[in-house]
């Protein structure tokens, strides 16, 4: 669910959505160990790491390995001189690129980052998708970066959950939005113009053809994701009821 909204967002006219950077898990735990930031060379030391450290490098954007770092040292200096300076350099560059004012970022564990995020970018708005635990679990177990027991699928489910319920409770409707998979996979243009809505945004049938950009066709080709390069379908609903043992779901 989380690749699908990547992919719709990042059809929109005016939003700029990359692959997953797992920036927040990968440093905001291990930032003490960059040292003081406003040192100039452990900056730079921070914003090396996350600059060639992407799991596709460079997002595909045409760059200079040898320069590109510096261009988003100085990018980042210009905005802060920190995590979230380096963050947002690369973000706005890759907005840039895409010739689109706004951008946004998935990355699933980012659920359990809510107090940072929302530390170093205090006006950014949350779209949490979420699905029938079960099926979640099922998908989880077949996927090739998943858990291999149904306990533990359920309890990183369970986990997600209740990291989301807090942050629900906490933030207004302009900062927060719900999407329900089983609800969006039926209705998704009613689903998506509200969501258009809440980010300020006119909504455009662009955001249906997902499945025929680059991104979704270059994920549809891997086994973990081969649904999103196909259009918004319901079949992957109550899959558990095929995959999961009734021992699994009893659990």
């Amino acid at each position: 669910g989380t690749t699908l909204i990547m992919a719709i967002m990042g059809c929109h006219p005016r939003i700029a959505v990359p692959e997953v950077t797992w920036y927040y898990p990968r440093f905001k735990p291990y930032l003490h160990t960059f040292g003081d930031l406003s040192n100039k060379d452990n900056f730079r030391t921070l914003a090396l790491e996350m600059v060639h450290g992407l799991r596709m490098p460079y997002w595909r954007m045409d760059v200079d390995p040898d320069t590109f770092a510096d261009e988003i040292v100085e990018r980042a200096a210009e905005i802060e001189q920190s995590f979230a300076g380096v963050f947002a350099a690369m973000f706005e560059r890759y907005a840039a690129h895409e010739g689109k004012p706004r951008w946004g970022e998935k990355t699933p564990y980012n659920i359990f980052y809510l107090d940072q995020i929302l530390e170093d970018f205090p006006n950014a708005q949350f779209v949490y998708i979420y699905r029938d635990g079960r099926d979640a679990s099922a998908e989880f177990l077949d996927s090739a970066f998943g858990p291999t027991n149904i306990y533990s699928a359920a309890r990183i489910w369970k986990d997600g959950q209740e990291a989301a319920l807090a942050f629900r409770k906490k933030l207004n409707n302009d900062q927060w939005f719900d999407i329900k998979y089983e609800e969006l996979v039926l209705e998704p243009v009613d689903h998506l113009q509200r969501l258009c809505s809440y980010l300020g945004e006119d909504y455009t049938d662009d955001l249906m053809a997902f499945h025929t950009t680059p991104t979704a066709k270059r994920r549809g080709a891997t086994k973990d994701n081969w649904a999103l390069a196909h259009p918004i379908t319901d079949r992957h609903v109550d899959i558990y009821r095929e995959q999961l043992s009734l021992r699994d779901q009893n659990i």
